[in-house]
């Protein structure tokens, strides 16, 4: 079979993203000829490292075909890989020498992003005490506050908040809307249990604005540009982490009646700037991220808090659930943070970092 060579690659995971092979030939085909870069899409399973060759879906401007290629110099990570070999994989494809990996880890610890987050002033109002779940900071937490949230560190799924509420002498356990009761002499015990041994955060609760009969969140979807600037893909009022049930995002586009669409559009300006800071902040930390995911909540008063940071792969199914629009710009986006940086490639690896933070 003949060999390809290709300018960019982009990685898909072949289970869990069938539906977004078509959204990746339909947009990246007429930028493949306008550009005149060869592309190729491929799972992770489809690398031979050995032979330092990719099967996969080859695009050239409008001929798409299966073929094999070498391994491109830019590649675009667009899946969340939870099996050791496939890590693996990705852990020794993003040591190789001539080939930059954008997206190479895309699963945060959600206390080391919280603790550098609370290092920037500016960020204060938008983030609420956290630490990570130990037995000392239970304690302290039980004795501290009425209410506090329980999300996983790190996570394959999308995250699931647990929230504890102090009422007299027992505690209220809430996974979405269902609660149970525990003794405050057992909640030690409980929430060790419900945990399983993995590592979790600890936020301090707050009084909940709700969507109709859920809590509000808001989630932002951050991307890397053309310029090598984060840029705001889509912003999407949604439910999912407070609620056992996701909504349809073309479902809670309009949130419901506590709040208007003005409203909305007030608080999505706030979170547009409040998200890209955060992300220009991260570069200084977390090499070649092309693409981050940032969930907030609201108070009663209407404050905005961040409750969660991603990426976008945290959702495998994220891009079929877009909107056309959302798509059309998460793709483009993509292939020309890719063009940027192959116009930039005198530079080496760790120079493409530092212009990141332009």
């Amino acid at each position: 079979m003949q060999n390809y060579t290709a300018d960019f690659g982009f990685i898909y995971n072949d289970k869990r993203q069938q539906k977004l092979i078509s959204h990746l030939i339909t947009q990246l085909m007429p930028l493949s000829m306008e550009h005149k870069r060869k592309i190729v899409l491929f799972p992770i399973e489809n690398l031979d490292l050995d032979g330092a060759i990719i099967s996969g879906t080859i695009i050239e401007g409008n001929n798409v075909h299966k073929g094999q290629c070498d391994i491109p110099p830019f590649i675009y990570n667009l899946a969340l890989h939870s099996i050791a070999d496939k890590m693996d994989k990705m852990r020794s494809l993003r040591k190789m020498e001539n080939t930059l990996i954008i997206n190479p880890i895309n699963r945060f610890i959600q206390g080391i992003i919280f603790e550098m987050l609370s290092s920037l002033t500016d960020l204060q109002p938008y983030l609420l005490p956290a630490v990570s779940l130990n037995t000392t900071t239970l304690m302290d937490y039980l004795d501290k506050y009425d209410s506090f949230f329980i999300l996983p560190e790190k996570s394959f799924h999308k995250p699931k908040a647990v929230t504890i509420k102090k009422n007299h002498d027992e505690y209220i356990i809430y996974i979405g809307a269902n609660g149970q009761r525990c003794k405050k002499e057992d909640i030690l015990s409980y929430i060790k249990k419900m945990t399983h041994k993995k590592n979790h955060l600890l936020i301090k609760g707050i009084d909940r604005l709700n969507n109709g009969e859920v809590p509000l969140e808001m989630k932002i979807f951050l991307q890397k540009n053309w310029e090598a600037k984060w840029s705001i893909t889509a912003t999407i009022a949604n439910q999912g982490i407070f609620s056992r049930y996701e909504s349809p995002f073309e479902k809670t586009r309009y949130p419901s009646n506590n709040l208007c669409i003005e409203e909305i559009e007030d608080y999505t300006n706030c979170l547009d700037a409040v998200s890209k800071q955060i992300g220009r902040f991260l570069d200084y930390y977390i090499p070649f991220v092309g693409s981050l995911t940032f969930d907030f909540i609201f108070d009663d008063t209407r404050s905005p808090y961040l409750i969660y940071v991603s990426g976008f792969e945290q959702d495998q199914n994220i891009i079929g659930q877009m909107d056309s629009e959302s798509q059309i710009n998460l793709l483009q986006n993509a292939f020309y943070y890719l063009l940027f940086l192959m116009n930039n490639s005198g530079m080496e690896k760790g120079a493409h970092h530092e212009l990141d933070k332009s």
